[in-house]
Protein backbone atom coordinates (compact mmCIF):
# COMPACT_ATOMS: atom_id res chain seq x y z
CA UNK A 1 0.00 0.00 0.00
CA UNK A 2 1.74 3.18 -0.70
CA UNK A 3 1.29 6.56 1.85
CA UNK A 4 -0.42 9.18 -0.21
CA UNK A 5 -3.44 10.00 1.84
CA UNK A 6 -3.27 6.02 3.26
CA UNK A 7 -2.21 6.36 6.49
CA UNK A 8 -5.54 6.69 7.82
CA UNK A 9 -6.50 3.72 5.93
CA UNK A 10 -2.96 2.12 7.87
CA UNK A 11 -3.67 2.90 10.99
CA UNK A 12 -7.33 2.05 10.78
CA UNK A 13 -5.79 -1.48 9.40
CA UNK A 14 -3.49 -1.34 12.42
CA UNK A 15 -6.11 -0.84 14.63
CA UNK A 16 -7.92 -4.06 13.45
CA UNK A 17 -5.17 -6.51 12.54
CA UNK A 18 -2.41 -5.85 14.67
CA UNK A 19 -0.34 -3.94 12.03
CA UNK A 20 -0.16 -2.94 8.76
CA UNK A 21 2.31 -1.86 6.62
CA UNK A 22 3.27 0.19 3.37
CA UNK A 23 5.66 2.65 2.09
CA UNK A 24 6.24 6.09 1.82
CA UNK A 25 8.38 8.75 3.14
CA UNK A 26 8.97 9.95 7.31
CA UNK A 27 7.68 13.46 6.31
CA UNK A 28 4.80 12.84 4.50
CA UNK A 29 3.76 10.12 7.96
CA UNK A 30 3.83 12.97 9.94
CA UNK A 31 1.85 15.68 7.91
CA UNK A 32 -0.20 12.81 7.44
CA UNK A 33 -1.20 12.47 11.46
CA UNK A 34 -1.62 15.94 11.87
CA UNK A 35 -5.52 15.18 9.59
CA UNK A 36 -6.17 12.21 12.06
CA UNK A 37 -6.47 12.26 15.90
CA UNK A 38 -3.74 11.67 16.42
CA UNK A 39 -1.34 13.26 19.36
CA UNK A 40 2.49 13.06 18.81
CA UNK A 41 4.61 12.07 21.81
CA UNK A 42 8.45 11.93 22.85
CA UNK A 43 10.01 8.99 24.18
CA UNK A 44 11.82 10.77 26.73
CA UNK A 45 11.11 14.66 28.05
CA UNK A 46 13.15 16.87 26.00
CA UNK A 47 14.40 14.46 23.09
CA UNK A 48 13.01 14.83 19.68
CA UNK A 49 9.65 13.21 18.48
CA UNK A 50 11.25 11.12 16.10
CA UNK A 51 13.30 8.48 17.44
CA UNK A 52 16.67 7.12 15.67
CA UNK A 53 16.60 3.18 16.25
CA UNK A 54 20.25 1.80 15.85
CA UNK A 55 21.91 -1.86 17.46
CA UNK A 56 24.56 -0.39 19.88
CA UNK A 57 26.58 -1.92 22.51
CA UNK A 58 25.61 -2.14 26.00
CA UNK A 59 27.83 0.40 27.10
CA UNK A 60 26.80 2.94 24.55
CA UNK A 61 22.97 2.58 25.45
CA UNK A 62 20.64 4.88 27.37
CA UNK A 63 19.89 3.32 30.76
CA UNK A 64 16.99 1.04 31.29
CA UNK A 65 16.64 0.33 27.62
CA UNK A 66 16.99 -2.96 26.22
CA UNK A 67 20.11 -1.94 24.24
CA UNK A 68 21.24 -2.22 27.23
CA UNK A 69 20.74 -5.48 28.26
CA UNK A 70 21.11 -7.14 24.78
CA UNK A 71 23.11 -4.53 22.81
CA UNK A 72 22.74 -5.35 19.27
CA UNK A 73 21.36 -9.46 19.98
CA UNK A 74 18.32 -10.15 19.68
CA UNK A 75 15.66 -8.16 21.85
CA UNK A 76 12.71 -9.84 24.12
CA UNK A 77 9.13 -8.72 22.98
CA UNK A 78 7.71 -5.41 24.61
CA UNK A 79 5.64 -2.43 24.10
CA UNK A 80 7.16 0.84 23.00
CA UNK A 81 7.07 4.16 25.68
CA UNK A 82 5.99 1.07 28.38
CA UNK A 83 8.02 3.65 30.67
CA UNK A 84 5.64 6.02 30.65
CA UNK A 85 2.83 6.55 32.61
CA UNK A 86 0.21 7.05 29.50
CA UNK A 87 2.32 5.06 26.69
CA UNK A 88 1.33 5.46 23.15
CA UNK A 89 -1.44 4.08 21.48
CA UNK A 90 0.02 3.76 17.85
CA UNK A 91 3.79 3.68 16.56
CA UNK A 92 4.77 3.84 13.61
CA UNK A 93 8.19 2.25 12.48
CA UNK A 94 10.17 3.54 9.38
CA UNK A 95 13.10 2.36 7.54
CA UNK A 96 14.84 4.40 3.99
CA UNK A 97 16.88 1.22 3.11
CA UNK A 98 16.40 -2.76 3.40
CA UNK A 99 17.76 -4.16 6.39
CA UNK A 100 18.02 -8.11 6.55
CA UNK A 101 17.45 -8.06 10.24
CA UNK A 102 13.40 -8.68 10.80
CA UNK A 103 10.79 -7.13 13.63
CA UNK A 104 9.20 -9.93 15.21
CA UNK A 105 5.32 -9.18 15.94
CA UNK A 106 3.22 -10.88 18.31
CA UNK A 107 -0.80 -10.08 19.17
CA UNK A 108 -2.35 -10.79 21.77
CA UNK A 109 -6.26 -11.63 22.35
CA UNK A 110 -6.32 -11.29 26.09
CA UNK A 111 -9.72 -12.56 26.55
CA UNK A 112 -9.15 -15.74 24.80
CA UNK A 113 -6.15 -16.14 26.78
CA UNK A 114 -6.22 -18.72 29.57
CA UNK A 115 -8.06 -17.64 32.76
CA UNK A 116 -4.79 -18.31 34.93
CA UNK A 117 -2.32 -16.32 32.21
CA UNK A 118 -4.69 -13.34 32.33
CA UNK A 119 -4.93 -13.37 36.02
CA UNK A 120 -1.35 -12.95 36.06
CA UNK A 121 -1.08 -10.41 33.22
CA UNK A 122 -3.84 -8.52 34.89
CA UNK A 123 -3.14 -8.48 38.65
CA UNK A 124 0.76 -9.40 38.42
CA UNK A 125 2.70 -5.98 38.83
CA UNK A 126 6.14 -4.87 38.07
CA UNK A 127 7.95 -1.77 39.16
CA UNK A 128 8.55 0.55 36.11
CA UNK A 129 11.26 3.06 36.57
CA UNK A 130 10.91 5.84 34.16
CA UNK A 131 14.99 7.43 34.93
CA UNK A 132 13.49 9.83 37.56
CA UNK A 133 10.11 7.56 39.53
CA UNK A 134 9.06 4.59 39.91
CA UNK A 135 5.59 3.01 40.17
CA UNK A 136 3.31 0.20 39.93
CA UNK A 137 1.75 -1.24 36.66
CA UNK A 138 0.35 -4.85 35.43
CA UNK A 139 1.27 -6.14 32.39
CA UNK A 140 -2.41 -5.70 31.30
CA UNK A 141 -4.46 -2.94 32.02
CA UNK A 142 -7.05 -0.71 30.56
CA UNK A 143 -7.67 -2.45 27.56
CA UNK A 144 -3.96 -2.68 26.48
CA UNK A 145 -0.49 -4.63 26.95
CA UNK A 146 2.43 -2.92 28.76
CA UNK A 147 5.79 -5.00 28.59
CA UNK A 148 9.37 -3.92 28.65
CA UNK A 149 12.08 -6.28 30.32
CA UNK A 150 14.87 -2.90 30.42
CA UNK A 151 12.45 -0.89 32.59
CA UNK A 152 10.11 -2.80 34.30
CA UNK A 153 10.90 -5.09 36.99
CA UNK A 154 8.29 -8.26 38.29
CA UNK A 155 7.41 -7.14 41.74
CA UNK A 156 5.43 -10.62 42.42
CA UNK A 157 5.22 -13.95 41.70
CA UNK A 158 2.13 -13.33 39.55
CA UNK A 159 4.81 -10.96 37.76
CA UNK A 160 6.96 -13.35 37.08
CA UNK A 161 4.53 -15.72 35.72
CA UNK A 162 3.72 -13.09 32.99
CA UNK A 163 7.15 -12.37 32.41
CA UNK A 164 7.52 -15.89 31.77
CA UNK A 165 4.37 -15.71 29.49
CA UNK A 166 6.05 -13.15 26.92
CA UNK A 167 9.38 -14.91 27.05
CA UNK A 168 7.28 -18.18 25.74
CA UNK A 169 5.34 -15.74 23.65
CA UNK A 170 8.12 -14.61 21.29
CA UNK A 171 8.85 -18.65 19.72
CA UNK A 172 5.15 -17.51 17.94
CA UNK A 173 5.79 -14.32 16.66
CA UNK A 174 5.53 -13.38 13.29
CA UNK A 175 8.64 -12.09 11.20
CA UNK A 176 8.10 -8.60 9.88
CA UNK A 177 10.46 -8.03 6.71
CA UNK A 178 12.40 -4.87 5.37
CA UNK A 179 12.21 -5.45 2.20
CA UNK A 180 11.70 -2.16 0.18
CA UNK A 181 13.09 1.21 0.66
CA UNK A 182 10.98 3.43 2.63
CA UNK A 183 8.91 1.05 3.74
CA UNK A 184 6.37 1.55 7.15
CA UNK A 185 5.40 -0.62 9.72
CA UNK A 186 2.07 1.20 11.49
CA UNK A 187 1.32 -1.41 15.03
CA UNK A 188 -1.07 -0.87 17.20
CA UNK A 189 0.87 -0.53 20.59
CA UNK A 190 -1.83 -1.73 22.68
CA UNK A 191 -2.39 -4.66 21.45
CA UNK A 192 0.81 -6.04 19.34
CA UNK A 193 4.65 -6.72 21.21
CA UNK A 194 7.07 -6.51 18.96
CA UNK A 195 10.84 -7.54 19.12
CA UNK A 196 14.27 -6.86 17.10
CA UNK A 197 15.51 -9.95 15.81
CA UNK A 198 19.60 -10.19 16.44
CA UNK A 199 20.90 -6.86 14.72
CA UNK A 200 24.67 -8.12 15.40
CA UNK A 201 25.67 -8.46 12.07
CA UNK A 202 24.64 -5.34 10.66
CA UNK A 203 25.22 -2.59 12.58
CA UNK A 204 24.11 -0.16 9.42
CA UNK A 205 20.07 -1.22 10.40
CA UNK A 206 18.63 2.06 11.04
CA UNK A 207 14.76 2.68 11.68
CA UNK A 208 13.15 5.80 12.46
CA UNK A 209 9.85 5.77 14.78
CA UNK A 210 7.02 7.85 15.32
CA UNK A 211 4.83 7.42 18.49
CA UNK A 212 1.16 8.90 18.88
CA UNK A 213 -2.00 8.95 21.74
CA UNK A 214 -5.04 8.27 20.09
CA UNK A 215 -7.86 10.81 21.63
CA UNK A 216 -10.64 7.87 21.73
CA UNK A 217 -9.49 4.51 21.89
CA UNK A 218 -12.29 1.45 22.53
CA UNK A 219 -11.32 -1.01 25.14
CA UNK A 220 -10.89 -4.54 23.77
Amino acid sequence: MAIGNQLTELVAAARKDGWASGTGKLEVLRVQAQWLELTPMASRRGQSRVDVLRPVDPGDAPRRSLSATYGSGAQPLHTDGAHLSSPPDIVILSAESPSPVPTMLWRGDHWRTPYEVRENLAHGLFIVDDGTARFLAPAFGSGRYRFDPGCMRPADSRARRAFAYFEEALASAIAFNWTEPDQVLVLDNRAVLHARADAAATPERELKRLMFRVKKVERR
